[in-house]
């Protein structure tokens, strides 16, 4: 090999550019001495959500989203939405069985009267939306009992509820599958109206919760739900995106009957719904 060479790349000048012929390419050395000892790195695709345990629930916006908004039910009967450092204080409504509405409320009658959903009505896209329970101040107290996220306007790419121990029903079906639209009896109740936009959903240390307590959902007529569960109908969940989430749910010892509906996510047929232990798994 000619003298002046580091494989098949000179390191000596050429002698152009008012530079003496046979001088050293200091630049050239360095640049293949760094890529022996310090090769390029190749980016790889993101592992994902690291879950929290914070017993707060986090919603990860989709790149299209414009606004959010949530109901929820929490042990203190208040819950707190915080965004980009701003916050809403909540109070879930108090007729029925423990729901989860509004955070203003009136009356009218013997009976309450919605005034206002709590909605960030312009929201940072691809930010993220914290729900935690909290009392009449907004300091965080109590938990988180159960979320209803399937609102037409809200545009949702990733969902951690991990932590969330006492977590009884999460409702985050999307529009647009009329194959299987109704809810098996005992499972999570509402309707069905946000986009299918949710690839990843983590869960854990939530199983053991996920029962009992029935709920009334604030969009539209009344749904009586006799038990808890997680509802991600129609969702964009991949295989792997499925497994981990039953791998999340089975890793907590649970009793009784839980119930997940996942029936026409990307995933189905590829999914394990046997990681999920204890569970009852629809639609896959």
């Amino acid at each position: 090999m000619p003298a002046g060479y580091i494989g098949f790349r000179p390191t000596v000048t050429a002698g152009t550019g008012g530079v003496a012929s046979g001088a050293w390419n200091l630049r050239e050395v360095f640049n293949q001495r760094r890529a022996s000892l310090w090769p390029e790195h190749t980016p790889v695709a993101p592992a994902g959500i690291t879950p929290n345990t914070d017993n707060k629930a986090r919603f990860y916006l989709h790149s299209t989203a414009s606004s959010f908004e949530t109901s929820a039910n929490t042990s203190t009967g208040f819950y707190k939405l915080t965004h980009n450092g701003s916050s809403i204080i909540c109070q879930e409504h108090p007729y029925h069985y423990p729901t989860y509405y509004r955070n203003t409320i009136g009356s009218v009658g013997s009976g309450p009267l919605n005034t206002n959903h709590p909605k960030f009505t312009s929201v940072t896209t691809s930010a993220v939306v914290i729900v935690e329970s909290c009392d009449a101040s907004g300091t965080a107290s109590g938990n988180l009992q159960g979320m209803d996220i399937s609102y037409a306007a809200n545009k949702i790419k990733s969902v951690d509820v991990s932590g969330c121990t006492a977590l009884t029903v999460l409702n985050a079906g999307a529009t647009g599958d009329s194959s299987s639209p109704s809810k098996p009896y005992n499972g999570p109740g509402g309707y069905r109206r946000m986009a299918s936009l949710i690839e990843e959903v983590r869960a854990v240390g939530i199983g053991a919760s996920l029962t009992g307590g029935g709920y009334v959902t604030p969009g539209g007529p009344t749904v009586y739900v006799y038990g808890g569960g997680i509802d991600l109908w129609n969702q964009q969940l991949d295989a792997a995106a499925l497994n981990q989430l039953y791998t999340d749910l089975g890793a907590t010892s649970v009793s009784g009957s839980r119930r997940v509906m996942v029936g026409s996510n990307p995933g189905i047929g590829s999914d394990n719904p046997s990681l999920a232990t204890g569970y009852t798994i629809y639609g896959s």
